[in-house]
């Protein structure tokens, strides 16, 4: 038993309420569950008990076991002093206030279908990848589309709070972009060293090369620490002059990341920091726009994947050296690429940008840019192919994989809406798939 999952039974009042008492026989009626608090502090506020013949207003706590109170350290802390009743599934042990009164506890087990805990205990137990595959058929669809929605919501406001964690550092739109879309480009593996790089060349530094493409790629490389290497190449020699002369000009010589935080092991030849880094310069010398134009301002999804579609130029002048081992053919940003940077870019900025400002037709153009979007293809996504949920487009994967991550992993069954109505059934004693 979890305590979570209590939570869900007194929220719902999934228990007999019939002859309804404490554990000293005083009967019991809620007339007020209360508020669900997901704070510090009791589990449930503003609720209200009858007991015997006198009503109690204030806080509820909940436990499996009674004596759970002592060991998450609420003895003596002043915030749980208004408790008027300990919710728990087992009472071993009798708790009082400072002033001596007994906190009245009210024990679940025993008044909650059996249906309901099999079910529970089924999804817990479960050794397959969606706990609830054999479920699903039962699940309202109206439900399926309500909890898809509500998954890709919390998708989206996650990599939002990320956004907004670099636009409080940024105070700008614009660079809170570029430096979103330099993350964006390192995928997981190389993620934090982008965003590092983006923050020691800021955009302004950046735009003052953006006349040529070459100055763009010899600040991007040697800030990444990808131009100490000595060589006869002479494209190779002419960025590391390039480079020292900006990086002296703009102070920022001392600020090079080093070679070392860069990964390069088991990553695709296309995923190569310096494949996306000359990939970058490309696409930012070539923007017909500022980015936060191109985002905020372009209601069609094409425009935006054209503005990002480029091939790395100049490989076969580096490759007569081959100074970078990765370089050995052309990479453009692909259509997977491109929509890794639709999904992953574009739309949670959008998103993000459109609720901050209010702007409904953003935060629905964000939205309708993942349904334009051709469905993500992995192992999560896979398994839910498997278990009977297809992802009709890029908003579908992303809600899926939110779910798996943040619901399925951690067995948090009683806050899915899909697990929530299979709990609902069991306790009316509706029958459901096996």
């Amino acid at each position: 038993m979890k305590e979570a999952f209590l939570h869900f039974i007194w929220n719902y009042q999934y228990f007999e309420p019939v002859g309804l008492a404490d554990e000293n026989g005083v009967p019991l009626q809620v007339l007020d569950k209360g508020v669900h608090n997901f704070n510090a502090g009791p589990d449930f506020l503003e609720a209200s008990v009858k007991l015997g013949a006198i009503i109690w207003s204030g806080q509820i706590e909940i436990h499996v076991k009674a004596s759970d109170w002592q060991s998450h350290g609420h003895s003596g802390n002043p915030d749980y002093e208004n408790v008027i009743l300990h919710v728990v599934w087992e009472n071993d042990f009798a708790l009082r206030r400072k002033d001596g009164t007994e906190i009245p506890a009210l024990v679940l087990k025993g008044r909650v279908n059996e249906a309901l805990l099999e079910t529970y205990e089924s999804l817990q137990q479960s050794r397959q990848a969606i706990f609830c595959s054999r479920f699903l058929d039962s699940v309202n669809e109206v439900y399926r589309t309500s909890w898809l929605d509500r998954a890709l919501l919390n998708r989206l406001d996650r990599k939002g709070e990320k956004i907004l964690s670099l636009y409080a550092n940024t105070k700008s739109w614009e660079e809170t972009a570029y430096q979103w879309l330099f993350m964006t480009f390192g995928m997981k593996v190389n993620q934090e060293p982008f965003l590092l790089l983006a923050q020691r060349i800021p955009f302004r530094i950046l735009q003052k090369a953006s006349h040529e493409q070459a100055l763009m790629e010899s600040l991007l490389l040697g800030m990444a620490g990808f131009l100490e290497e000595k060589s006869d190449n002479p494209y190779y020699r002419s960025l590391q002059r390039n480079f020292s002369f900006l990086a002296h000009k703009y102070g920022i010589t001392e600020q090079r990341l080093e070679r070392k935080v860069w990964r390069f092991h088991r990553i695709r030849p296309s995923n190569s920091p310096v494949v996306r880094l000359l990939q970058l310069a490309s696409i930012l010398f070539r923007m017909p726009t500022s980015l936060f134009n191109l985002l905020t301002q372009t209601k069609d999804l094409q425009r935006i994947r054209e503005a990002f579609a480029t091939t790395s130029h100049r490989f076969e002048e580096l490759n007569r050296e081959n100074p970078f081992p990765q370089l050995n053919r052309h990479y453009s940003t692909g259509r997977m690429f491109l929509n890794h940077l639709t999904v992953n870019f574009a739309s949670p900025y959008l998103m993000c940008y459109g609720r901050e400002k209010s702007n409904q037709a953003i935060v629905d153009r964000s939205v309708r840019f993942l349904e334009e979007t051709i469905p993500e293809k992995n192992r999560i996504v896979q398994q839910w192919e498997n278990a009977g949920v297809c992802a009709k487009n890029a908003s579908d994967s992303q809600a899926l994989i939110e779910q798996y991550n943040e619901f399925c992993l951690k067995k948090r069954c009683e806050e899915c809406l899909v697990g929530q109505q299979l709990f609902a059934a069991k306790h009316a004693g509706e029958p459901s798939a096996h």
